[in-house]
């Protein structure tokens, strides 16, 4: 969803001068894109660095005896 409003202004739909119009909706609904956009990005990245913790890591970097 956030495709739309992450777009250079020239690609949009524009007012004839080259420039897009957003409506109070539509900026409202491009905000709350990137808000979802922004978490799915911190749940990935969070998710990558769970993935690379080992006890190993946690403990750190001694053997677990």
């Amino acid at each position: 969803m956030a495709e739309k409003y992450l777009k250079n202004p020239g690609e949009r739909a524009g007012n004839g001068a080259g420039k897009a119009v957003l409506n109070e909706k539509e900026v409202q609904q491009g905000v709350v894109a990137v808000i979802a956009l922004i978490r799915q990005v911190r749940d990935f990245v969070d998710a990558a660095a769970a993935r690379r913790m080992t006890p190993m890591n946690l403990n750190g970097g001694r053997s677990p005896n």
